[in-house]
Formats: structure tokens, C-alpha cells, sequence
């Protein structure tokens, strides 16, 4: 864990994290691919394997895009 501060710090954030933000900021587009493609060699090099390339990106796509369906169906009858 890294505080985040020196002394008496509220806040402590798993090293992890903290790797996968730093991944992210240099991969940081606006869209779901670079989004899933982050996460995806992030997973990697903490050792998980995926059987077929892309495979995380696709079912994160499917997954957003009927959240967002589903999100504007909510708005438009509230």
C-alpha cells in the first residue's frame, strides 16, 4: 500500500492500482479499446492468461454499449 501522505496519511492505495493508472495515462484515449486494451495487458502482467486475443476488449464493448442502451432507455422514461 502507498500513503498518501508522509505522516498520519487517511488514504492508503494498493501499489497495483497505481500501476494500472500509470498504464492507463499512457494509453488514455477516449474510447472503449484503449480502455479494454489497458486493462488487458495490465491483467497480463500480473499473470492472467486469455485464450483469444481481443477477447476482453469485445465483451467489454457488448457489456458498455447495453449499459448505455439501457441507461438512455432509464433517462427517457424518468
Amino acid at each position: 500500500l502507498f500513503p498518501c501522505a508522509p505522516s498520519t496519511p487517511t488514504l492508503a492505495v494498493d501499489l497495483r492500482v497505481l500501476r494500472f493508472v500509470d498504464m492507463l495515462a499512457l494509453r488514455t484515449a477516449p474510447n472503449v479499446s484503449a480502455w479494454s486494451d489497458t486493462l488487458e495487458a495490465y491483467l497480463l502482467g500480473m499473470g492472467y492468461k486469455f485464450p483469444m486475443k481481443d477477447r476482453l476488449r469485445r465483451r467489454f464493448q457488448r457489456s458498455y454499449h447495453w449499459y448505455r442502451v439501457l441507461d438512455r432507455f432509464s433517462q427517457e422514461h424518468l
